[in-house]
């Protein structure tokens, strides 16, 4: 009986301990499956070293090539082209001829441009006779220590110098921060010894980490002034600077130092200038009428330069277009004289528009009075035109002209004409508002220049007895057509009529009233905008727009190199350079995206229009750790890989924390955890395998 109950107890305790090998059994088991991997269906257990090399992170994206803006080549109104040197489609270098002016009226336009410089210069001085001054007055009541401003210096140079134009202080103390040597306590009385040898009485105002601050009244040292500090008993506490308690320095924001009303040591009360400053001219008119001068000045160098050489050039390598043959009708094929032309298409009536007019006055400088028929008369033929039969009641209608310019045809060519009081002329003139005078003849009648000539009324014209007209007596109302004249000529565009001439310098626009103010000068007293003559469309560069996700687009700036690869261009990759990096952004399905520029040169077969990629490097690292991407596992959230494979039994184990850097989707930086040389597995699938489908 009691042998069989020792063989139960016996089972017992055998099936006790199976339970617990079970339990450790199943543990190893869950620790196995963390730590461990087998070879999965489809999967092979690759090896690789920890290597050292280079990585980059790169930014890619695609547009089309754009071709640069083409470049306007222009004349000024009242400049004449006369011949095109180039054609639609044809390359130019930048600096070629590409038409050929009339060097006449490039001087008119010269003379009139420096006549509305002489005004605007005018306007200048009279601007900076007046200049803006402004006081720096004292903000509290203290002593001058330092003044560092002079008459006659800029004060941004003495706020670069010495950081303010003077120095005051506020509480009647100089201070200095003395290491102390000796022990000492706060509110003891001490001796300070100035750089000359002065001793005066000082206070401990402050120990702090053996650092003592001592006082004495500011009537005494200088800023900076080496000073020592020593007990009643004449022990040597320290030496040390002395600066300003409490001290205000006067500022103004810029300006020329026009007077010092201050000295050192003075108690300047709060309120008291201290200094007067001149301001420079910063009000609206200096500014505009300095900007408007400085365009003209521009603008009259080239002016010169066509003059001198006769020919306007392209202002950039490229192909021509906009060039119109129709556009040139030449008025003689002379090669001798002048050859006259306008810049425009003829009328639709197939003629220039031109009217019959009379000169009533020739001035000084060169301007005219003239009265004109009230309609156009149709000429084709300008070398076929003989003396045009008129009559004083048909030419009522004012005319004025700064700078004409008129010329006759003498058979053969075309001369310049002295415009004299009686000449009559087509006044001709083209869609473009370029005009002419082209003599027609002299009229033996008197010129009509009254009130009731430009009121449309009938006048009669008086002769002296050599039939000549008898331009000695003046008629009645003269001096308020003359001063109607002079007004339309200080304008200098001219009056216009119907479709007929206007004024021959075509340069000038409205005046301002040169008081110096903003508000007077309404609109430049220039036309600076001339007329299309033809464009080149520069060939250097191309470029492409890519887009640019929010996350990189910090790490994008102009300047930076890109490869740019074209699809019609296959074997061929070519350097760029960001040139702009756009700050409005766009939203695409919920990201946000900017969008860059990349400037290429020009090459080949390159066309607007064609495909192309641009990669950017926007970081790049060099003899760093690597290692394959498909590598990394995760664990706890964390990048790892495995250290260790067995063979035999396929499992992978061992797994390692790493920290990584950069990645360009085919390897990865390793920044720590592993070294050169380290073995590494892991699982690499040729194929997957979902819902028991081979992809």
């Amino acid at each position: 009986m009691e042998s069989s109950k020792k063989k139960t107890g016996k089972r017992i305790a055998m099936f006790l301990l199976l339970i617990v090998l079970a339990g450790i059994v199943a543990a190893g088991a869950l620790f196995l499956q963390k730590e461990q991997i087998s070879t999965e269906k489809g999967a092979s257990i690759l090896s690789t070293h920890v290597k050292k090399g280079s990585i980059q992170k790169t930014l890619s994206g695609t547009g089309t090539l754009t071709e640069q803006d083409p470049q306007a080549v222009s004349v000024l109104q009242g400049v004449k082209v006369t011949e095109y040197l180039v054609k639609n489609g044809q390359i130019v270098k930048k600096g070629d001829p590409v038409a050929t002016v009339n060097r006449a009226s490039v001087m008119v336009a010269i003379s009139s441009l420096r006549d509305v410089m002489k005004e605007v210069s005018a306007d200048i001085d009279t601007i900076q006779s007046t200049p803006l001054t402004t006081t720096v007055t004292a903000a509290a009541t203290g002593r001058v220590k330092a003044i560092y401003a002079s008459e006659g210096e800029q004060v941004q140079d003495v706020l670069l110098r010495d950081g303010a134009l003077a120095i005051l202080s506020l509480d009647g103390l100089m201070a200095a921060k003395i290491p102390a040597e000796t022990s000492v306590s706060i509110g003891q009385t001490v001796n300070v010894i100035l750089a000359d040898g002065e001793e005066v009485n000082g206070r401990v105002e402050a120990v702090r980490e053996g650092i003592a601050t001592v006082t004495i009244d500011d009537t005494y040292g200088s800023i900076d002034e080496q000073v020592e500090a020593r007990t009643d008993d004449g022990r040597l506490i320290g030496r040390g600077s002395l600066y300003m308690h409490s001290a205000w320095k006067a500022f103004a924001s810029e300006g020329l130092v026009y007077g010092v009303y201050l000295y050192e040591g003075q108690m300047a009360e709060a309120g008291v200038v201290l200094f007067r400053v001149d301001l420079p001219q910063v009000n609206g008119g200096y500014e505009s009428f300095a900007a408007e001068h400085r365009e003209y000045e521009e603008l009259l160098a080239d002016l010169f330069r066509i003059y001198y050489s006769g020919m306007i050039t392209a202002p950039c390598d490229g192909y021509v277009s906009g060039v119109d043959d129709g556009i040139l009708k030449q008025l003689s094929s002379g090669e001798n004289g002048y050859r006259l032309q306008l810049l425009a298409y003829e009328s639709d009536s197939g003629g220039y528009g031109t009217r019959v007019g009379m000169v009533t006055q020739v001035n000084s400088d060169g301007s005219i009075s003239a009265l004109m028929q009230s309609w156009d008369t149709e000429i084709v033929d300008f070398m076929q035109t003989g003396t045009v039969e008129t009559s004083a009641d048909t030419m009522t209608q004012p005319y004025s002209a700064s700078y004409p310019y008129a010329f006759t045809w003498d058979g053969s060519q075309w001369q310049r004409k002295n415009i004299e009081v009686g000449d009559v002329y087509l006044f001709a003139s083209d869609n473009s508002d370029l005009s002419m005078m082209v003599y027609v003849g002299h009229n033996n009648v008197s010129p009509v220049g009254s009130d009731d000539a430009s009121s449309g009324k009938d006048s009669s014209a008086k002769e002296s007895s050599s039939g000549k007209s008898d331009s000695t007596e003046k008629k009645e109302g003269e001096t308020e057509k003359e001063e109607s004249s002079d007004s339309q000529k200080s304008s200098g565009s001219g009056s216009k009529s119907g479709s007929g001439g206007s004024s021959g310098s075509g340069g000038a626009s409205n005046t301002a009233s040169g008081s110096g103010t903003e508000e007077s000068k309404t609109v430049k007293r220039y036309d600076t905008t001339g007329t299309t003559i033809l464009t080149v469309t520069p060939q250097e560069t191309v470029s492409i727009t890519i887009t640019v996700d929010e996350l990189d687009v910090l790490a994008v700036h102009a300047g930076q190199e890109a490869t740019v690869t074209l699809d019609a261009l296959t074997g061929q990759s070519f350097k760029g350079i960001i040139t702009k990096v756009d700050t409005t952004a766009t939203n695409e399905g919920g990201n946000t995206k900017y969008s860059a520029t990349v400037q290429l040169e020009k090459e080949g077969l390159m066309l607007g229009g064609m495909n192309a990629s641009a990669s950017i490097i926007l970081e790049d690292r060099e003899n760093v750790l690597l290692i394959p991407s498909e590598a990394l596992i995760e664990q706890n959230g964390k990048s790892a890989v495995y250290t260790a494979y067995n063979e035999r039994t396929g499992i992978l184990s061992n797994p390692v924390e790493v920290e990584t850097g950069l990645s360009d989707g085919m390897q990865v930086e390793i920044i720590s955890d592993l070294k050169e040389g380290d073995t590494i597995w892991y699982s690499y699938y040729d194929k997957l395998e979902i819902d028991g489908l081979t992809v």
